[in-house]
């Protein structure tokens, strides 16, 4: 072989060879970033995760038509001042008293209970805490009739939810029969 015939070739094989040489700490950073990307990613949704399920268990309450707590310190204050002249069993029972939970409207029940819904369909991570939570309003009595029910959006064999606002009642089935209402 002719060396005078390999020099030509040799020049973009060099420079080729040199090229990726180059580029292997650039691919390796690359690489390091993309996945320093996906677990800020991930971090992300979690923390999106946790944001959504505080406020969906605050809404939970109002669908159990609780509202806001309030302590009564000046009262709580006297009692425990005056806790020697009390037995115990009263004693509890007036601390009790005074933590007050205030009532939420019917309106603002039925509306939070169709959010729970829309919620449990809307997201996955909701979809079990949706039943379970509002399965505990089962055997509450006198709402409205009126009903709330949207069927899911990710196929046929995906979780449905329906709400009946009349008997406070969620009815879930997601495929698979792991969870029922």
């Amino acid at each position: 072989m002719d060396l005078g015939t390999l020099v030509p070739i040799a020049a973009p094989v060099a420079t080729v060879i040199a090229a990726a040489v180059a580029a292997q700490p650039l691919l390796r950073q690359y690489e390091l970033k993309a996945k320093e990307e996906r677990r800020l990613a991930e971090t992300s949704r979690v923390e999106a995760d946790v944001r959504l399920v505080e406020a969906f268990t605050t809404l939970m309450g109002k669908a159990h038509a609780r509202g806001p707590t309030v302590v009564l310190e000046q009262a709580l204050i006297k009692l425990i001042e005056q806790r020697a002249s009390v037995s115990p069993e009263e004693f509890e029972a007036l601390a009790d008293a005074c933590v007050v939970v205030s009532p939420v409207g019917a309106a603002e029940q039925d509306a939070a209970i169709a959010a729970i819904a829309e919620l449990g369909i809307e997201h996955p991570v909701l979809r079990y805490p949706a039943g379970t939570g509002t399965r505990r309003n089962q055997d509450v009595q006198g709402s409205t009739g009126r009903a709330c029910a949207r069927p899911p959006r990710d196929g046929p064999d995906a979780p449905a939810i329906s709400v009946e606002v009349a008997s406070l009642r969620v009815t879930a089935v997601q495929a698979g029969g792991l969870w029922s209402g």
